[in-house]
């Protein structure tokens, strides 16, 4: 538990860092967010906004600098339900990932923050389980909720298929069953 704080406040210093290295933040600023005590880069972000504008789809594209990932936007993205379900919604939802395309065996998982080892250690896990490859791209919260809304348009539309079905080649209960 030790090492994995002494490495969060790491990331944090190197966000930090990166975010006044873009000008982002002042050098005043820069010193500020230094003195707090940040658990997660979640947590300066947050504190950052309360400073000045940042908006979600930029904190998005410095969370991708900062690990390494390509940034990306699944904000009017259609995904298809095969892709969606690949990962179990608990899991998605929990860790805030989500498949957003595939080629062959190799899916395109998109994750709001890439240092949730957990989370890419559950997906490396899943993958490896189904001969699949990932490769990783940081999404913004807002893009998680466009991706996780059509989760649920589309269970409700598979749903509303169903009870269609069901109306029209199920029983009828005013059916007369006597068949003498």
């Amino acid at each position: 538990a030790a090492t994995s704080a002494i490495m969060v406040k790491a990331i944090i210093k190197q966000y930090i860092d990166l975010l006044r290295s873009r000008q982002v933040i002042s050098d005043a600023q820069y010193q500020d967010m230094l003195t707090h005590d940040f658990a997660a880069i979640a947590d300066a972000e947050n504190y950052l906004r309360r400073l000045i504008v940042l908006g979600e789809e930029d904190a998005a594209k410095f969370r991708s600098e900062l690990y390494n990932l390509e940034y990306i936007s699944l904000i009017g993205r259609a995904i298809s339900l095969t892709l969606l379900n690949l990962l179990p919604r608990d899991l998605a939802e929990n860790y805030k990932i989500v498949v957003f395309d595939r080629e062959a065996n190799h899916i395109k998982v998109g994750i709001v923050d890439p240092g949730n080892f957990k989370a890419i250690e559950a997906v490396d896990f899943m993958a490896l389980k189904n001969g699949l490859q990932v490769q990783y791209f940081t999404i913004s919260n807002d893009s998680y909720r466009a991706a996780a809304k059509q989760y649920e348009s589309l269970h409700e539309e598979v749903g509303e298929a169903l009870d269609t079905a069901q109306s029209i080649f199920g029983p009828r209960e005013d059916a007369d069953l006597n068949l003498q």
